[in-house]
């Protein structure tokens, strides 16, 4: 690999992780210096409307915890590895947005939507959950990451990202966390971090809070059966979800630490910044000149 090859990052970790916060931290401070892109997995899905599927099939896969799309297959591999050769030879190319709602990469409008990725990029930021379980894309990165936080705090950002965000219902929710997403992070993603030519960034330091919400857990009705039967618990109960997930947010964010929170995930971003800098430009990479606006927002309480 020649010096003015690009350098590709590959990034994973667990779901509601930090993966994309992460990503786009580092993008923040690189690209004001250097000529930086961004590639996710999530638009190298099945087409499901190429596959035959029709428009009930796929609302009902939507909900459907028994089509997995955690597991490795649900990926069409030959996108991404297209994409990191393409990269490394310097050429620009269209990336196919993935439409969640029709699973295919065809919008609810009939349109399709694509992203123009430049042409002698000199750093390529890839993030997605599966992306370090793929050796051949793991081999053509020049740095690989896996995000590392722990599965109780990526259980409770999911319930709330996918309640917010996604108006997803809280037992579908919890059906998919139980049935899919944990079962297919202990057998492909999570391994990930032990692999040789991956490091470990430690994205969740708050130790007190794992074992606040361990105790919470533990001295609740529901032992033995972790975050996701706790709420479970809870809501059969007659609490409100939304106010559940706060609380335990609370429990693993806390208010009072929070700019300390902040201050360790800048720090793990300067110095991978500074190192993929210097192997690119042989200097340190010049001061940043505000604050990380990707970082904050993950402890946005909204």
């Amino acid at each position: 690999m020649t010096s003015q090859s690009c350098k590709i990052i590959s990034v994973g970790g667990i779901s509601a992780g930090g993966k994309t916060t992460f990503v786009d931290a580092l993008f923040e401070r690189l690209s004001p210096h250097l000529r930086v892109g961004r590639l996710r997995l999530d638009n190298c899905y099945r087409d499901l409307v190429a596959e035959g599927y029709d428009d009930d099939s796929r609302r009902c896969l939507e909900i459907n915890p028994e089509f997995n799309w955690d597991h490795p297959d649900i990926i069409n591999w030959s996108k991404p590895i297209e994409w990191y050769d393409t990269v490394k030879q310097g050429r620009g190319f269209q990336v196919a947005q993935y439409c969640f709602s029709t699973h295919s990469y065809q919008q609810s409008s009939a349109e399709v939507l694509e992203e123009s990725i430049a042409s002698n990029l000199e750093v390529m930021l890839c993030e997605g959950h599966l992306l370090l379980h793929n050796a051949y894309l793991r081999e053509r990165s020049d740095h690989s990451y896996f995000v590392f936080t722990p599965s109780e705090v990526g259980v409770v950002r999911r319930f709330k990202r996918d309640l917010e965000q996604r108006g997803r219902s809280a037992d579908s929710i919890y059906n998919q966390l139980t049935k899919t997403v944990l079962p297919m992070q202990d057998k492909y993603i999570s391994p990930c971090a032990q692999l040789p030519d991956v490091e470990i960034v430690l994205w969740y330091n708050h130790i007190e809070g794992i074992k606040q919400l361990s105790t919470t857990i533990e001295s609740s009705s529901v032992n033995g059966t972790g975050v996701c039967g706790y709420i479970r618990q809870r809501l059969e109960d007659g609490d409100e979800i939304v106010g559940v997930l706060q609380e335990l947010f609370e429990v693993i964010h806390p208010q009072a630490l929070q700019n300390q929170e902040i201050e360790n995930l800048v720090g793990h971003i300067e110095v991978i910044a500074q190192r993929i800098y210097f192997d690119i430009c042989g200097k340190n990479l010049p001061r940043a000149t505000g604050p990380y606006k990707a970082i904050e927002s993950l402890f946005c309480r909204q």
